[in-house]
């Protein structure tokens, strides 16, 4: 979004899951939060670890800087796949999301606009409107590293990928596509997930919650568990970068210093943001290393971004 729920206790924060563990628990937690706010039963099947090849609609999604396309455009209702990929370095970050209560997109790009204001009550006003008159689904951020894959289930009705990064640009227009689902049902199964990943808490003690170490070319359950809009973002790190070294480089990008070491070695890529209490599955293809997962969202209660604030983790991808 602009920014380029349930509360957990204090137990369930510091305990340490095993990937077993989070296998074994994540049809509960699929079914509590359903997949992109739909079909919880499905969902649950999904995190189950089920061997079964997914199927259902796929969307090509192109997309570029100045522009966003999509192959098809109108696709029957169920499970649906966006198939997301670049050719630019620069991470781009088309999203998905569907408008509320009969508003036009225009109101609500205007809008989206004016959240980017640099007054923080503007942006503050602004960005508490958008949230209310969408519901945001995830979607990718993705770079030339490599496509990034979402899934959703989607009810009938009519969407719109926007790539939230031409926002203030003179592209906004063609980087705005709409997506028109339904009636029919594709009749899609979801795919076999490698692992689970929680995104926990609220303001600055808020955690990822998640294995060390997760396949590079893996299949994710993602589950906002903040009271708030969120997103998961990898980025690679030095191989020998501390959580002393990435907290230092976070702290002088938000200073607006120079980093004392160039810890952070490529663009963000991973699940657009999605609404509080929604989960989404992301399928990755990134080259194998060290890597935090964080999130550039502002937190709601102190409007400072998630990463200036120690919401990431280490991981290794293998």
């Amino acid at each position: 979004m602009q920014e380029n729920r349930t509360n957990t206790t204090k137990d369930q924060l510091n305990t340490k899951v095993t990937r077993r563990r989070f296998l074994s628990g994540a049809a509960g937690v699929a079914a509590a939060v359903p997949v992109a706010g739909l079909l919880p039963a499905s969902a649950a099947n999904a995190a189950s670890g089920r061997s079964h090849r997914p199927t259902g609609s796929t969307v090509k999604v192109d997309v570029t800087a100045q522009k966003l396309t999509i192959t098809p455009s109108r696709i029957p209702a169920g499970v649906v796949h966006l198939d997301v990929s670049t050719p630019d370095a620069a991470s781009i970050a088309p999203g998905l999301l569907r408008l509320k209560g009969g508003v036009d997109i225009d109101t609500f790009l205007d809008h989206y606009i004016k959240a980017y204001s640099t007054d923080l009550e503007t942006k503050r006003k602004y960005t508490a409107i958008i949230e209310r008159e969408a519901d945001f689904f995830g979607g990718a951020a993705v770079t030339s590293v490599g496509p990034v894959r979402t899934t959703a289930i989607l009810r009938p009705g009519r969407y719109y990928l926007f790539n939230y990064n031409a926002a203030l640009t003179p592209y906004l227009r063609d980087s705005v596509v709409p997506l028109q689902v339904g009636p029919g049902h594709s009749h899609g199964c979801l795919p076999k997930i490698d692992d689970v990943i929680l995104l926990c808490g609220s303001g600055p003690g808020s955690q990822f919650v998640m294995s060390d170490r997760i396949p590079g070319h893996g299949t994710f359950l993602v589950s906002n568990l903040t009271r708030q809009i969120n997103e998961a973002m990898w980025l690679r790190i030095a191989d020998n970068a501390t959580e002393d070294d990435v907290r230092e480089f976070w702290a002088a990008v938000r200073a607006g210093q120079r980093p004392p070491k160039p810890v952070i070695l490529s663009a963000p890529e991973g699940l657009a943001p999605m609404n509080s209490g929604f989960s989404g599955i992301v399928t990755t293809a990134m080259p194998p290393g060290r890597y935090m997962i964080t999130t550039f969202m502002y937190d709601r209660q102190t409007w400072v971004k998630g990463v200036f604030e120690g919401f990431w983790k280490l991981i290794t991808l293998y």
